[in-house]
């Protein structure tokens, strides 16, 4: 009894490692051989990081022939399927895009960065009035010290919401770095100068009316991110994330903690870069 519990356990085992593997028709007719319902097999793909199936009439039949019913064969499908979009949506030039949707990648837009500047009016007033008045060298000093006020920046994106709205709390997201655009468009010359996502921050942004704003202490130029605010030590403010190559300018971001709800962008903070200084955006996301 034990050494059959241990053998099914191996099995089981062994199955599962498979499942991380790419899935393909030896698979599933090698499972089915063992015995595997086409219940356990399609939960197994459910699992598997990717697939490649083929599917002719001929397929067909010797997966029938197998052994394997409706249910398993039309999961195969819905999984080619599911495949034929994400790759007829693959970025031809580059981009961010939110991989994880369910139905094929989305991408981030570039949303406009601006900035305002406030001044302290009231005080700039009081002041002018409270030691202008008094005339002379203490006049002048009112009026240099108070007339103009105090005047601050903060960086904001219009809309108090992003168009892409994530469900998940743990988003996967893809960097295509394309090499050697030629062309025309903004965003495929700025993300040809990018090397690495590391060149980007994962900011919080908070709602303020109709727009997003950014921390405090946070200044934009064309090296793009000016970062007063120290990364490490300011979760309230930046969220780490982890980078890994699947290829040649493919990179995938994830994030070790889910996200919490909320508003969130990609801000470029490399070297400098003439086309990101001709139009500064960052690429923006909501957290539902």
């Amino acid at each position: 009894m034990r050494k059959k519990i241990f053998l099914l356990a191996m099995l089981f085992i062994a199955t599962c490692a498979q499942a991380q593997e790419v899935m393909t028709n030896a698979t599933v007719l090698e499972m089915l051989g063992k015995g595997y319902s086409s219940v356990i097999i399609a939960g197994q793909l459910e699992n598997a990081e990717a697939c490649d199936f083929s599917l002719s009439l001929s397929d067909l039949d010797a997966l029938k022939a197998a052994g394997a019913d409706d249910i398993l064969i039309m999961k195969m499908q819905d999984m080619v399927s599911e495949k034929k979009k994400a790759e007829a949506k693959t970025p031809e030039y580059g981009g961010v895009y939110w991989w994880n949707t369910g139905e094929g990648p989305e991408q981030l837009g570039a949303s406009p960065i601006s900035v305002e500047e406030k001044s302290s009016g009231l005080l700039g007033a009081v002041g002018g009035a409270v030691l202008g008045s008094r005339g002379g060298a203490l006049g002048t000093v009112g009026n240099v010290v108070f007339g103009s006020g105090i005047s601050s920046e903060r960086m904001v994106l219009s809309g108090n919401t992003s168009s892409i709205k994530i469900a998940t709390h743990t988003p996967v997201f893809r960097f295509y770095i394309p090499a050697g655009y030629q062309g025309s468009e903004w965003l495929y010359q700025f993300m040809t100068g990018v090397k690495n996502p590391r060149e980007f921050v994962c900011v919080k942004l908070k709602k303020k009316n109709s727009k997003r704003t950014f921390p405090k202490g946070m200044n934009i130029s064309s090296w793009g991110l000016d970062v007063d605010i120290p990364v490490a030590g300011n979760k309230d403010k930046y969220v780490a994330f982890d980078v890994k190559t699947l290829g040649e300018g493919v990179f995938e971001v994830t994030f070790s903690e889910p996200l919490e709800p909320g508003e969130y962008c990609f801000m470029y903070k490399g070297v400098k870069s003439d086309v990101f200084a001709s139009k500064m955006s960052a690429f923006d996301f909501t957290v539902e």
